[in-house]
């Protein structure tokens, strides 16, 4: 089974990999615009955090979650969220040091890890 979306409900089996596409739908970025995913446990600390660039062609980002990124999540749902920075500066932990200007979260979603079809890989 591979990664699925449904509307902002992301499902992934564990150790798994996939390509999400966030598209932006009013506007346009521009070569200054950063994509911030971050994924936590309910009312949680950041467990994953994707400092993603702009697709200027399709005005969009787009997230590999590779196996490194899904292994170590435990079964079950958690809260995600994406948000556009302009001229943002992360340290080594992806957290956001200065902001040129920031807009409010555009999405926030589900997601699901799931055991993989078969418990075997």
């Amino acid at each position: 089974m591979a990664i699925e979306v449904s509307g902002t409900l992301i499902r992934i089996p564990q150790g798994d990999t996939g390509t999400v596409k966030f598209a932006v739908q009013k506007g346009r970025l521009s070569e200054e615009d950063q994509g911030v995913f971050t994924l936590a446990r309910r009312d949680g600390p950041a467990i994953l955090r994707k400092i993603l660039p702009p697709d200027l062609k399709e005005n969009a980002f787009h997230m590999a979650l590779v196996h490194e990124d899904t292994e170590k999540l435990h079964l079950g749902q958690y809260d995600w969220s994406m948000r556009v920075i302009r001229g943002g500066t992360f340290d080594g932990e992806g957290r956001l040091t200065s902001v040129q200007s920031q807009n409010t979260v555009v999405l926030r979603g589900k997601m699901s890890v799931m055991n993989f079809a078969g418990g075997v890989r």
